[in-house]
């Protein structure tokens, strides 16, 4: 499996269309009124497409950044943490259609979950804000003015469930399905920049090496203190000192010896 920057691009789509549709399911399950015989198919169909998106975004990850590869997708999610978004979108539209479905369960009469439901919906519209930090710098400002227009919408539609809930007013039902159906006509419009999730390529180049100048262990410098130079290349003694008589040197060498043995001898 050879993984592409375009491999992000094509599942971060692909999980967009899935969300877009369950969106589109709940806006047309609740245009119809309660008395049409398809409200019923239509409530029922609705948190279970919430469910399969959620299964779908998981299935995306797994076949375009890993080809059904486990461990070749959560290596493909280790390169790019900003995707792991797209698995809390996951859990949070799966949580949504689950307590939909427990609303519904209860023929529409506990409030609790009806809540909840409308809770997860919340937590997803302020989710999508944050889209614009996830992606590379030079993409984020058109990922996050898309992404806010989308959570804007769909917190504009919780609101006027919310309102309608308390007012019992139409015009707030009908402006809950409208911002609903025109989330989800975003979701499925949307396409994701091709720069959003791009390798970024790091160079770094090194000087020119430099080598240590060669060193020959046999040669040796003068000391200090007054040492003696060597010089082991050449085995004939040194050279005697300007000025040195060597006629005059035994003589020198016999008349320290005389005055020598006289202070042994005084002693």
């Amino acid at each position: 499996m050879t993984l592409h920057s375009d491999s992000f691009n094509l599942a971060s789509n692909a999980i967009h269309l899935l969300q877009g549709v369950a969106l589109l399911a709940l806006g047309l399950a609740e245009a119809h009124p309660p008395d049409n015989p398809l409200h019923k198919k239509l409530s029922l169909a609705a948190p279970l497409v919430f469910v399969l998106s959620a299964a779908g975004a998981a299935a995306a990850v797994l076949y375009f950044l890993g080809g059904w590869s486990v461990k070749s997708a959560l290596f493909a999610l280790n390169i790019k943490k900003g995707f792991y978004i797209f698995v809390t979108f996951a859990c949070y539209y799966a949580s949504a259609g689950l307590s939909r479905f427990m609303y519904l369960a209860s023929d529409e009469k506990s409030r609790g979950w009806h809540h909840v439901s409308l809770a997860f919906l919340t937590a997803i519209a302020v989710l999508y804000f944050t889209m614009g930090a996830k992606v590379n710098e030079e993409a984020a400002q058109a990922v996050s003015a898309a992404h806010a227009a989308i959570g804007a919408t769909l917190l504009a539609a919780v609101l006027a469930r919310l309102l309608h809930d308390f007012l019992k007013r139409k015009a707030f039902q009908a402006a809950w399905i409208a911002f609903l159906l025109i989330t989800s006509f975003q979701l499925l419009a949307y396409r994701e920049p091709g720069s959003a999730f791009e390798y970024r390529l790091i160079k770094i180049e090194a000087g020119p090496e430099t080598k240590p100048s060669p060193v020959n262990p046999m040669q040796l410098t003068s000391q200090p203190f007054g040492s003696i130079p060597l010089n082991i290349s050449d085995p004939r003694p040194a050279p005697p000192s300007p000025g040195f008589n060597r006629q005059a040197a035994p003589k020198a060498l016999k008349k320290d010896a005389k005055v020598h043995n006289k202070k042994r001898a005084g002693n």
